[in-house]
């Protein structure tokens, strides 16, 4: 029977023991990665402007008809609720919500 090398054989070990060279040593910044931007657009996402790539058409909830388009509607939530959908999977989601938002044309269901 032959003998099949193992993961540890297609790896050099890593010794602490090395001497270390001063001259190698480049200097490391300690922290996540992250800028200071990057934190502020994410504790502050209304300071960006979302600015879509094509022109969305403004219309009024009751003008909505059925077919994939560009539509801007603005109305108020006048309800929101929770649906759970249990799962047998961990890490699948556990529910969804859905908005009531309404205008005085209109109403409109928005599941999330």
């Amino acid at each position: 029977m032959s003998q099949f090398p193992t993961i540890e054989s297609f790896f050099r070990p890593l010794s602490t023991n090395e001497p270390k060279s001063e001259g190698n040593i480049t200097p490391t910044k300690v922290g996540d990665g992250f800028t200071e931007a990057d934190v502020q657009s994410v504790l502050n996402p209304t300071t960006k402007a979302w600015k879509p790539q094509e022109v969305y058409d403004e219309v009024q909830i009751g003008e909505l008809s059925p077919g994939p388009r560009r539509s801007n509607i603005t109305g108020r939530v006048v309800n929101f609720f929770e649906v759970a959908t249990p799962s047998k999977m961990p890490t699948a989601a556990t529910g969804y919500l859905k908005l009531i938002v309404k205008d005085d044309t209109g109403t409109l269901l928005v599941s999330l």
